[in-house]
């Protein structure tokens, strides 16, 4: 009869007197270690500033609604910190500079605030439309053309 070889298993025994396992010593030295860089670590996320867009947001939603008030507009009058126009509906709207804020009136009556935490805004009378600068608390500078479409 034929002697089989028999394949080595590929599982190795280890000796018994070696038990390798978690100790109580390794158990606290883990917690020791991540009691000491959680502060570490909440501190780091605190120092980094988060930037927020806040402002941007904020003019270019004043840019929108002029640009719809702007475009039923028939013509417009520029002081330098405010415009008067005058719409196809015979209203007049008034964009000015009040405090720290931009406000919109109507026929000289009303308070509606637009945009807050200005520093600076100049409205200009261009050629075939105006040009806004704005210039926030935070000494952001923002400007816009918007042209007048006449029939």
């Amino acid at each position: 009869m034929k002697r089989q070889l028999t394949k080595g298993s590929a599982y190795t025994e280890r000796p018994l007197n070696k038990e390798h396992g978690f100790t109580l010593f390794s158990n606290l030295l883990a917690l020791v270690l991540i009691s000491l860089s959680v502060p570490f670590l909440i501190y780091l996320f605190q120092t980094v500033e988060q930037g927020t867009a806040y402002d941007e947001l904020s003019v270019n939603q004043f840019f929108d609604h002029f640009h719809f008030e702007f475009l039923k507009t028939q013509s417009f009058i520029t002081n330098g910190g405010g415009v008067q126009l005058k719409q196809i509906s015979n209203r007049e709207v008034l964009y000015e500079k009040y405090k720290n804020i931009i406000r919109r009136r109507v026929n000289g009556e009303g308070h509606e605030e637009y945009l807050r935490n200005v520093k600076e805004v100049t409205f200009t009378h261009e050629k075939n439309g105006i040009f806004i600068e704005i210039t926030t608390t935070e000494g952001q500078h923002y400007e816009k053309y918007f042209m007048l479409y006449t029939k």
